[in-house]
């Protein structure tokens, strides 16, 4: 609910006498992070993800005044909003990243699988961040 509470809160002060892309911005920087708070570190369930999606696009339906979801994704693109999905993987792949990189000996247990979800994360966009991903799993494998 303190997601709902901070558009509320941003839409009640700026609404329509802001631009679109005004509310949006205050949107993005203030209520996404509280929507997605803790989502890199746990894992999610299509049914998450696609509420997630599903609340986003509500959203988006209320200030742009429409009921399509192509609109919808016509106005995410235009306002250049990357999906929720995207959003989530880069979320989970700074956190993964962030994990790794830590000299804390708890995340011996987890590095490999780590690596192992930055491969995968990775891998559909940057082939040579695959790579160096799988490098480092062998090398983790080896010792």
């Amino acid at each position: 609910m303190p997601f709902f509470s901070g558009i509320n809160a941003v839409y009640s002060k700026v609404g329509r006498a802001a631009s679109e892309e005004c509310v949006l911005a205050l949107l993005q920087a203030k209520c996404l992070p509280i929507l997605l708070h803790g989502t890199e570190a746990c894992p999610l369930l299509s049914r998450d993800r696609r509420s997630f999606e599903f609340t986003v696009n509500r959203l988006f339906m209320k200030i742009f005044r429409t009921g399509s979801p192509a609109v919808v994704r016509k106005c995410q693109q235009n306002f250049n909003f990357l999906p929720i999905e995207s959003q989530l993987k880069i979320r989970t792949a700074k956190f993964l990243q962030a994990f790794s990189a830590t000299k804390n000996t708890l995340r011996l247990l987890f590095k490999l699988r780590s690596v192992t979800q930055l491969h995968g994360i990775f891998g559909k966009y940057k082939p040579n961040v695959s790579r160096s991903a799988s490098q480092l799993a062998r090398t983790l494998r080896c010792k």
